[in-house]
């Protein structure tokens, strides 16, 4: 509770939960103040704030040592809980912040083992993530009325399957995704018109990117490899 006494609004802090109290606090700035020091000094809460700070410490020391735990403060089912050299941990950036060291909270083999096992759980969501991050911003041509729409899923598949799988240049089947088992086919289109034109492996579509998509530069290349040719 409060102190019960009428005190002036420049007295009571900002609740932007409390509209009807003009944004002001319930407690002034003296009772919460008190209220926060009340609960901020038992001997749990004390224990709780030793307990961070040790760890904090012998984080830093392992640091220092370039170690650090797996899966520190996760689940069991998540990290190995062995400690380790930094090296055996991926970069993540969006943990520089959070552990000031910018890599991830579990080594490479238990981060691999969780996809595993995410994969077996859940293989489909895996495919579908793959073929939303193909077909997302392309555009195809409708097959009944032959305007222009946003690629689908749907489409994805169908081209996927007119093509048995294959690339549409070199007819190859690329190299698949060992641990998500995935087809390696990606989504060429006109980068004039926005139009997709098929499904072709990495190679032959990283070499329609590097020509720009200018056939006479891939027949001066053909005509190239085949008067050097052994």
């Amino acid at each position: 509770g409060g102190c019960g006494r009428y005190r002036l609004a420049k007295f009571f802090g900002v609740d932007s939960k409390r509209p009807a109290r003009d944004y002001k606090a319930i407690l002034c700035l003296d009772c919460a103040k008190a209220k926060y020091l009340k609960a901020t000094r038992t001997p749990e809460f004390l224990a709780r704030q030793a307990a961070r700070e040790a760890q904090k410490q012998e984080i830093l020391d392992l640091r220092k040592q370039g170690l650090k735990m797996c899966g520190r403060n996760l689940k069991e089912s998540y990290g190995c809980q062995q400690v380790l050299p930094l090296s055996e941990f991926a970069k993540n950036v969006a943990y520089r912040a959070r552990n000031g060291d910018g890599l991830n909270e579990i080594c490479r083999e238990c981060e691999k083992r969780r996809k595993d096992t995410l994969y077996d759980e859940r293989p489909y969501w895996y495919e579908y993530r793959r073929w939303k991050n193909n077909w997302k911003k392309y555009t195809v041509k409708d097959r009944v009325t032959g305007e222009p729409r946003r690629m689908t899923a749907d489409d994805w598949c169908q081209m996927w399957t007119e093509q048995e799988g294959l690339c549409a240049m070199c007819h190859g089947t690329g190299e698949w995704h060992d641990r998500f088992k995935m087809s390696p086919l990606f989504v060429d289109h006109n980068h004039d018109t926005g139009i997709v034109r098929a499904l072709a492996c990495a190679t032959c579509n990283s070499a329609l990117g590097h020509s720009k998509d200018d056939p006479a530069t891939l027949r001066k290349m053909a005509e190239y490899l085949e008067k050097y040719a052994a």
